[in-house]
């Protein structure tokens, strides 16, 4: 980061200096995302019943925001150096400088993704992920396959969290924050490389401080996208939701299931209540134990609650009773 902002004004390349900023949000992130797995490490008290899960969630917004800050404030210098054209620029010490970055970019990335997939992978063993040596990475065509995700995947319109595979939110935007970088710094080394062979096309510079901008904001869109999905509660885009409700009404004894609830506190988290109407000669032990076995061992439910009641016919019909179990 030190490097190419000392560079980036030695060549006078607004690019190469918002690309030090995008590491120096990347920092933050680090931190924020290690202060998340502090507070989330943090045992329940009377004041805060759940603990504090939610650290992460709030760190990941405050990461992803912070980028968003930088790169609006560099595209509003881009713009004021396309209106003036006041300015020069060294394609050499560009060119050293940006594929500096992107060698450093490419590693970090590699290290940052190989994190991420152990604590995803050892966090329902329990296990410490990344405090050994013990982390595999197998790239292959630029996409790394001991993760959940590729990195190609990160920003698919239609990529979802598997249930025992949740990939933490703070170390995702991280890691994007990173990705944007890696693609910035290519860009850079691309545009120095053109100024080097025609010094008339210097605008490049700018401009392509435009086009990482909004790389940059599509990037970490599904992270702020996820992140407020928990703030309001949503139910997780890996719950299968449904699937749930019809397991619940196929426990044996149970006739009506209403009321069914399930949203996130964190991406390891997940947190289900419910109300179960049985049988008059139902055992309502047996039910409410067959039912907490299903929703944590085929669910993957950290959290759950039932509320066992006996089943009367006017349920089939009540409104309430239909919310939100009958919507899609």
């Amino acid at each position: 980061m030190i490097c190419e902002l000392v560079g980036g004004y030695l060549a006078g390349s607004l690019s190469v200096m918002s690309d030090a900023a995008h590491m120096l949000s990347d920092c933050g992130g680090f931190a924020l995302a290690i202060l998340a797995f502090r507070c989330a490490a943090r045992q329940p008290n009377a004041n805060m019943s759940y603990g504090y899960r939610r650290a992460e969630v709030l760190g990941a917004m405050t990461s992803v925001l912070l980028i968003w800050v930088l790169t609006g404030v560099f595209v509003y210098v881009a713009a004021l150096r396309i209106h003036t054209g006041d300015y020069q620029i060294e394609p050499d010490m560009m060119m050293l400088v940006s594929g500096c970055g992107v060698a450093f970019n490419v590693v970090l990335a590699l290290v940052l993704h190989g994190c991420a997939s152990d604590i995803a992978h050892h966090h329902s063993h329990g296990g410490a992920a990344c405090a050994r040596g013990g982390s595999r990475l197998k790239a292959a065509n630029g996409a790394l396959a001991n993760g959940d995700y590729g990195m190609k995947d990160l920003a698919a319109p239609d990529a979802h969290v598997p249930a025992t595979h949740a990939r933490n939110i703070n170390l995702r935007a991280a890691l994007i924050h990173v990705i944007g970088d890696l693609i910035q710094s290519c860009g850079v080394l691309l545009a120095a490389v053109l100024i080097k062979i025609y010094p008339d096309a210097k605008v490049v510079d700018p401009v392509c401080t435009f086009v990482f901008s909004v790389l940059v904001l599509m990037t970490s869109s599904r992270v702020v996208r996820d992140a407020l999905a928990m703030l309001m509660q949503a139910v997780p885009s890996h719950f299968r939701y449904r699937e749930c409700v019809a397991s619940l009404s196929a426990v044996n004894g149970v006739r009506h299931v209403h009321s069914v609830h399930a949203w996130a506190l964190s991406t390891h988290h997940t947190v289900l209540t419910a109300h179960v109407a049985i049988d008059e000669l139902a055992d309502w032990e047996a039910v409410l134990h067959s039912c907490q076995q299903l929703a944590r061992s085929q669910f993957g439910v950290a959290s759950a609650s039932f509320q066992v009641e006996r089943y009367s016919s006017c349920m089939s019909t009540c409104q309430h009773c239909k919310q939100p179990a009958a919507l899609p």
